[in-house]
Protein backbone atom coordinates (compact mmCIF):
# COMPACT_ATOMS: atom_id res chain seq x y z
CA UNK A 1 0.00 0.00 0.00
CA UNK A 2 1.40 3.61 -0.62
CA UNK A 3 1.39 5.74 2.30
CA UNK A 4 1.55 9.18 2.41
CA UNK A 5 1.52 10.56 5.54
CA UNK A 6 2.56 8.39 8.26
CA UNK A 7 2.74 9.41 12.09
CA UNK A 8 3.24 6.97 14.66
CA UNK A 9 0.55 3.88 13.84
CA UNK A 10 -1.71 6.33 12.34
CA UNK A 11 -1.60 6.38 8.25
CA UNK A 12 -3.03 7.85 5.10
CA UNK A 13 -2.81 5.83 2.23
CA UNK A 14 -4.25 5.10 -1.53
CA UNK A 15 -5.48 1.75 -1.10
CA UNK A 16 -4.74 -1.11 -3.88
CA UNK A 17 -5.97 -4.36 -4.64
CA UNK A 18 -4.03 -5.80 -1.25
CA UNK A 19 -6.59 -4.10 0.96
CA UNK A 20 -9.78 -5.40 -0.73
CA UNK A 21 -11.05 -7.53 2.20
CA UNK A 22 -9.97 -4.80 4.88
CA UNK A 23 -12.24 -1.93 3.16
CA UNK A 24 -15.04 -4.28 2.34
CA UNK A 25 -15.03 -5.26 6.08
CA UNK A 26 -15.70 -1.47 6.63
CA UNK A 27 -17.90 -1.14 3.95
CA UNK A 28 -20.11 -4.28 5.57
CA UNK A 29 -20.48 -2.34 8.48
CA UNK A 30 -23.44 -0.19 6.88
CA UNK A 31 -23.82 -3.13 3.91
CA UNK A 32 -26.69 -1.07 2.64
CA UNK A 33 -25.46 2.82 2.76
CA UNK A 34 -22.53 1.74 0.99
CA UNK A 35 -23.81 0.05 -2.35
CA UNK A 36 -21.97 2.45 -4.00
CA UNK A 37 -18.54 1.99 -2.92
CA UNK A 38 -19.35 -1.83 -2.86
CA UNK A 39 -20.13 -1.61 -6.43
CA UNK A 40 -16.84 0.33 -7.34
CA UNK A 41 -14.80 -2.76 -5.35
CA UNK A 42 -17.41 -5.70 -7.10
CA UNK A 43 -17.06 -4.03 -10.84
CA UNK A 44 -12.98 -2.51 -10.42
CA UNK A 45 -11.48 -3.52 -7.81
CA UNK A 46 -9.47 -0.99 -5.72
CA UNK A 47 -6.17 -0.15 -7.15
CA UNK A 48 -6.72 3.27 -8.77
CA UNK A 49 -8.02 2.95 -12.60
CA UNK A 50 -8.39 5.44 -15.58
CA UNK A 51 -11.89 3.86 -16.39
CA UNK A 52 -14.17 6.42 -16.25
CA UNK A 53 -16.36 4.99 -13.47
CA UNK A 54 -13.55 4.35 -11.21
CA UNK A 55 -10.83 6.88 -9.29
CA UNK A 56 -9.19 5.81 -5.95
CA UNK A 57 -9.72 4.89 -2.39
CA UNK A 58 -7.98 7.16 -0.06
CA UNK A 59 -7.69 5.27 3.30
CA UNK A 60 -7.33 6.30 7.11
CA UNK A 61 -5.86 3.30 9.28
CA UNK A 62 -5.16 3.48 12.89
CA UNK A 63 -2.85 0.43 13.05
CA UNK A 64 -4.03 -2.40 11.14
CA UNK A 65 -7.62 -1.14 11.12
CA UNK A 66 -9.13 0.80 8.21
CA UNK A 67 -11.28 3.45 10.02
CA UNK A 68 -12.39 6.14 7.47
CA UNK A 69 -12.27 6.56 3.26
CA UNK A 70 -12.69 8.93 0.39
CA UNK A 71 -13.61 7.59 -3.08
CA UNK A 72 -12.48 10.58 -5.27
CA UNK A 73 -13.34 9.52 -8.88
CA UNK A 74 -12.11 10.34 -12.29
CA UNK A 75 -15.34 11.88 -13.35
CA UNK A 76 -14.18 14.48 -10.03
CA UNK A 77 -16.85 12.96 -7.96
CA UNK A 78 -16.51 11.97 -3.77
CA UNK A 79 -18.15 10.47 -1.47
CA UNK A 80 -17.32 9.53 2.40
CA UNK A 81 -17.40 7.38 5.26
CA UNK A 82 -15.93 7.04 8.58
CA UNK A 83 -15.36 9.60 11.45
CA UNK A 84 -14.73 13.58 11.18
CA UNK A 85 -11.31 13.26 12.70
CA UNK A 86 -10.41 10.77 10.43
CA UNK A 87 -11.50 12.43 7.38
CA UNK A 88 -9.79 15.58 7.95
CA UNK A 89 -6.77 14.17 7.26
CA UNK A 90 -7.90 11.90 3.85
CA UNK A 91 -9.35 15.65 2.71
CA UNK A 92 -6.03 16.97 3.37
CA UNK A 93 -4.23 14.60 0.98
CA UNK A 94 -7.10 14.82 -1.60
CA UNK A 95 -6.43 18.54 -1.48
CA UNK A 96 -3.08 18.34 -2.65
CA UNK A 97 -4.38 16.46 -6.05
CA UNK A 98 -4.32 18.57 -9.31
CA UNK A 99 -7.81 19.03 -9.87
CA UNK A 100 -10.76 19.19 -6.70
CA UNK A 101 -13.36 17.24 -6.82
CA UNK A 102 -16.35 19.36 -7.93
CA UNK A 103 -19.10 16.48 -6.91
CA UNK A 104 -19.98 15.39 -3.81
CA UNK A 105 -22.50 13.08 -2.64
CA UNK A 106 -22.24 12.03 1.15
CA UNK A 107 -22.68 11.64 4.74
CA UNK A 108 -24.63 15.20 5.46
CA UNK A 109 -22.64 15.24 9.04
CA UNK A 110 -19.18 15.21 6.85
CA UNK A 111 -20.46 18.18 4.60
CA UNK A 112 -18.18 21.11 6.53
CA UNK A 113 -14.77 19.21 5.86
CA UNK A 114 -15.85 18.88 2.23
CA UNK A 115 -16.50 22.42 1.67
CA UNK A 116 -13.22 23.46 2.68
CA UNK A 117 -12.03 20.81 0.62
CA UNK A 118 -13.78 21.75 -2.55
CA UNK A 119 -13.72 25.62 -2.17
CA UNK A 120 -10.36 25.91 -0.53
CA UNK A 121 -8.75 29.80 -1.11
CA UNK A 122 -12.09 31.39 -1.27
CA UNK A 123 -13.94 32.87 -3.87
CA UNK A 124 -15.92 29.76 -5.98
CA UNK A 125 -18.99 28.87 -4.09
CA UNK A 126 -21.37 26.24 -4.33
CA UNK A 127 -23.43 25.96 -7.37
CA UNK A 128 -25.84 23.36 -5.42
CA UNK A 129 -25.66 22.42 -1.93
CA UNK A 130 -28.41 20.71 -0.44
CA UNK A 131 -29.73 17.56 0.95
CA UNK A 132 -30.80 14.33 -0.45
CA UNK A 133 -32.78 11.97 0.30
CA UNK A 134 -31.51 8.11 0.47
CA UNK A 135 -34.18 5.30 -0.36
CA UNK A 136 -33.71 2.03 -0.16
CA UNK A 137 -35.63 -0.89 -1.45
CA UNK A 138 -36.09 -4.69 0.35
CA UNK A 139 -36.82 -6.78 -3.00
CA UNK A 140 -39.00 -8.77 -0.69
CA UNK A 141 -41.43 -5.86 0.18
CA UNK A 142 -41.69 -4.66 -3.30
CA UNK A 143 -44.95 -2.62 -4.23
CA UNK A 144 -47.03 -3.65 -5.95
CA UNK A 145 -48.31 -1.47 -8.63
CA UNK A 146 -49.77 -2.09 -12.22
CA UNK A 147 -46.86 -3.98 -13.69
CA UNK A 148 -44.96 -1.90 -16.48
CA UNK A 149 -43.32 -3.42 -19.64
CA UNK A 150 -39.73 -2.92 -19.73
CA UNK A 151 -37.02 -4.12 -21.88
CA UNK A 152 -33.36 -3.09 -22.23
CA UNK A 153 -32.45 -0.18 -24.52
CA UNK A 154 -31.20 -0.88 -28.09
CA UNK A 155 -28.12 0.75 -29.52
CA UNK A 156 -30.57 1.99 -32.02
CA UNK A 157 -32.17 4.39 -29.07
CA UNK A 158 -29.07 5.83 -27.73
CA UNK A 159 -29.87 9.53 -28.75
CA UNK A 160 -33.33 9.10 -26.75
CA UNK A 161 -31.67 8.01 -23.98
CA UNK A 162 -28.80 10.28 -24.01
CA UNK A 163 -31.42 12.77 -24.38
CA UNK A 164 -33.78 11.97 -21.34
CA UNK A 165 -30.45 11.83 -19.68
CA UNK A 166 -29.44 15.17 -20.03
CA UNK A 167 -32.55 16.42 -19.43
CA UNK A 168 -32.98 14.88 -16.11
CA UNK A 169 -29.53 16.46 -15.09
CA UNK A 170 -31.01 19.57 -16.55
CA UNK A 171 -33.77 19.26 -13.73
CA UNK A 172 -32.06 18.29 -10.92
CA UNK A 173 -28.84 20.37 -10.67
CA UNK A 174 -29.69 22.87 -13.09
CA UNK A 175 -27.00 22.21 -15.48
CA UNK A 176 -28.07 24.05 -18.75
CA UNK A 177 -28.04 20.72 -21.56
CA UNK A 178 -25.70 23.41 -23.44
CA UNK A 179 -23.33 22.85 -20.79
CA UNK A 180 -23.48 19.26 -20.94
CA UNK A 181 -20.46 17.39 -22.73
CA UNK A 182 -23.02 15.14 -24.49
CA UNK A 183 -20.69 12.99 -26.12
CA UNK A 184 -19.34 11.61 -22.61
CA UNK A 185 -23.25 11.51 -22.02
CA UNK A 186 -23.40 9.42 -25.71
CA UNK A 187 -20.26 7.11 -24.89
CA UNK A 188 -21.54 6.14 -21.22
CA UNK A 189 -25.01 5.11 -22.96
CA UNK A 190 -23.57 3.21 -25.64
CA UNK A 191 -21.33 1.40 -22.71
CA UNK A 192 -24.67 0.97 -20.41
CA UNK A 193 -26.83 -0.17 -22.95
CA UNK A 194 -24.54 -2.65 -24.39
CA UNK A 195 -23.93 -4.01 -20.57
CA UNK A 196 -27.76 -4.65 -20.62
CA UNK A 197 -28.12 -2.05 -17.31
CA UNK A 198 -30.48 0.74 -19.28
CA UNK A 199 -33.63 -0.39 -19.23
CA UNK A 200 -36.61 1.71 -21.22
CA UNK A 201 -40.43 1.85 -21.85
CA UNK A 202 -41.06 2.50 -25.14
CA UNK A 203 -44.78 3.92 -26.76
CA UNK A 204 -44.75 4.04 -30.34
CA UNK A 205 -40.77 4.61 -31.09
CA UNK A 206 -40.45 7.07 -28.43
CA UNK A 207 -39.18 7.27 -24.74
CA UNK A 208 -41.82 7.06 -21.77
CA UNK A 209 -39.86 5.68 -18.93
CA UNK A 210 -36.37 4.98 -18.10
CA UNK A 211 -33.87 3.70 -15.22
CA UNK A 212 -30.24 2.51 -15.41
CA UNK A 213 -28.13 0.39 -13.03
CA UNK A 214 -25.09 2.58 -12.39
CA UNK A 215 -23.37 0.05 -9.95
CA UNK A 216 -24.14 -3.03 -8.65
CA UNK A 217 -22.83 -5.20 -5.62
CA UNK A 218 -23.34 -8.81 -5.37
CA UNK A 219 -26.07 -8.19 -3.51
CA UNK A 220 -27.38 -4.79 -3.89
CA UNK A 221 -27.68 -2.54 -7.28
CA UNK A 222 -27.78 1.16 -7.29
CA UNK A 223 -30.31 3.09 -9.55
CA UNK A 224 -29.62 6.11 -10.89
CA UNK A 225 -31.16 7.90 -14.80
CA UNK A 226 -34.66 7.34 -13.49
CA UNK A 227 -36.45 9.81 -16.22
CA UNK A 228 -40.30 9.87 -17.21
CA UNK A 229 -41.02 11.84 -20.33
CA UNK A 230 -42.94 15.50 -18.92
CA UNK A 231 -45.83 14.72 -21.19
CA UNK A 232 -46.54 11.24 -19.24
CA UNK A 233 -46.03 12.57 -16.08
CA UNK A 234 -48.28 12.01 -13.55
CA UNK A 235 -49.47 8.44 -14.93
CA UNK A 236 -47.49 6.37 -12.61
CA UNK A 237 -45.11 5.40 -14.95
CA UNK A 238 -42.21 5.83 -12.17
CA UNK A 239 -43.91 3.91 -9.83
CA UNK A 240 -44.82 0.73 -12.14
CA UNK A 241 -41.51 0.50 -13.26
CA UNK A 242 -39.19 0.94 -10.33
CA UNK A 243 -41.50 -1.69 -8.87
CA UNK A 244 -41.43 -3.71 -12.10
CA UNK A 245 -37.53 -3.55 -12.91
CA UNK A 246 -36.56 -4.37 -8.80
CA UNK A 247 -39.33 -7.35 -9.19
CA UNK A 248 -38.77 -9.59 -12.37
CA UNK A 249 -35.41 -8.71 -14.08
CA UNK A 250 -32.78 -9.51 -10.91
CA UNK A 251 -31.21 -12.63 -10.14
CA UNK A 252 -32.69 -13.66 -6.54
CA UNK A 253 -29.27 -12.83 -5.19
CA UNK A 254 -29.78 -9.19 -5.79
CA UNK A 255 -31.77 -8.37 -2.55
CA UNK A 256 -31.79 -4.72 -2.33
CA UNK A 257 -32.14 -1.13 -4.22
CA UNK A 258 -30.85 2.07 -3.57
CA UNK A 259 -30.98 5.51 -4.63
CA UNK A 260 -30.77 9.06 -3.73
CA UNK A 261 -33.06 11.79 -4.44
CA UNK A 262 -33.27 15.76 -4.24
CA UNK A 263 -35.22 15.77 -0.57
CA UNK A 264 -37.99 18.22 -1.51
CA UNK A 265 -38.19 16.45 -5.11
CA UNK A 266 -41.84 15.13 -3.48
CA UNK A 267 -43.39 13.78 -6.68
CA UNK A 268 -40.12 11.56 -7.45
CA UNK A 269 -39.80 10.23 -3.90
CA UNK A 270 -43.70 9.57 -3.31
CA UNK A 271 -42.86 7.53 -6.53
CA UNK A 272 -40.45 5.43 -5.30
CA UNK A 273 -42.54 4.61 -1.83
CA UNK A 274 -45.23 3.44 -3.99
CA UNK A 275 -43.11 1.26 -5.39
CA UNK A 276 -41.83 0.40 -2.15
CA UNK A 277 -38.46 2.39 -1.24
CA UNK A 278 -38.54 3.48 2.28
CA UNK A 279 -36.19 6.22 3.68
CA UNK A 280 -33.10 5.20 5.13
CA UNK A 281 -31.00 8.26 5.64
CA UNK A 282 -29.99 11.87 4.99
CA UNK A 283 -27.30 12.84 2.49
CA UNK A 284 -25.41 16.15 1.06
CA UNK A 285 -25.18 17.19 -2.68
CA UNK A 286 -22.84 19.71 -3.01
CA UNK A 287 -22.13 20.62 -6.56
CA UNK A 288 -19.17 23.11 -7.48
CA UNK A 289 -19.86 24.12 -11.22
Amino acid sequence: MTSVSPAGGVRATILVDEDRRTLLDLLHQDGLGTVYLRSLVHEFGITPTDAIGHGRFYGFWRGPRLSAVVFVGNARNMTTLGPDEDLEVLLGRVQQAPERPRLFVGPEVHAPAVRRTMFRGGGVRPRLDRKQAYYVLDRAAVGDPEPLDLRPARESERDQVVRAHAAMIEEDLGIPVTHLDVDRLGDLANRRIRAGKIWVHMRNGELVFKTEEIGRAPDAVLVGGVYTAPIHRGRGYASRGMASWARDHFPDEVRHFALHVNAVNTPAYRAYERAGYRRRSTLRLILSY
